[in-house]
């Protein structure tokens, strides 16, 4: 069953008037729009664009994710039907689909770039050039990883400090580049395929960061700054 404005609204609903979230936002998480040969990472045009009337047509408050965490974990309240829009691993249309729709709209949103794909100049994936249009424009650009590795895991042989290195270097590396090419790169990291573990969340505090997963649930005050939900969305959910 394909998401509709039904769903949407119901999963919006009930996630943002939950008693238990006094001050709370709902994050949406995307990969690719348009994209109809993967569609279990994509959404169609028509259903981009349903999904977006519908959280302007209920005056929804579309913020920067990076601009609802400040406000939460800096004892702020954020308005009633706040939600933010991100997306993961900065695919071509991204920039051809999504971002003239959205800034057509003035909705923000943040990208989360693994930054191998981009070097490597895949075809499928936006250039440093494309990510410094859609900076330029107000987008928030972020970091996913040097290389999209199931960090998780361990190596075959991998010591427990060989793969701190690894990790951390994982994500020195993508925040140095999107620095370099960017200019600058907020504090904000989305975990590979959405998944985490202990020791990941713990290395991703130590070195300063907010980290961010793909389960489904609201943010608020009380949320592991370490944990953050996201609602995926494809075009069966």
């Amino acid at each position: 069953m394909k998401i509709s404005s039904v769903a949407l609204a119901s999963l919006l609903s009930f996630t943002l008037t939950a008693p238990l979230w006094a001050s709370s936002a709902v994050v949406l998480t995307y990969h690719r729009v348009g994209e109809d040969d993967v569609p279990s990472t994509n959404v169609t045009i028509a259903q981009f664009e349903r999904q977006l009337d519908y959280l302007q047509q209920h005056d929804f408050n579309v913020w920067p994710l990076s601009r609802i965490l400040t406000q939460l974990y800096s004892g702020g309240v954020l308005p009633e039907r706040t939600i933010a829009i991100t997306f993961d691993d900065a695919y071509l249309s991204v920039y051809t689909e999504a971002f003239p729709r959205l800034q057509a709209r003035e909705l923000p949103f943040t990208v989360f770039v693994a930054t191998d794909p981009v070097d490597q100049k895949l075809s499928r994936y936006m250039s440093w050039s494309q990510l410094r249009e859609v900076k330029a424009a107000g987008v928030t650009v972020a970091n996913h990883s040097k290389s999209h590795a199931y960090m998780v895991r361990y190596l075959e042989g991998e010591t427990e400090s060989g793969y701190q290195l690894r990790i951390k270097g994982e994500i020195a590396y993508a925040q140095q580049r999107l620095i370099g090419e960017l200019g600058e790169a907020p504090m904000l990291f989305a975990y590979p395929y959405g998944e985490y573990s202990i020791e990941l969340m713990t290395i991703v505090k130590s070195l300063g960061y907010y980290g961010i997963g793909q389960h489904s649930g609201a943010i608020s005050a009380k949320s592991n700054p370490q944990a953050l939900a996201r609602f995926p969305i494809n075009e069966r959910y």
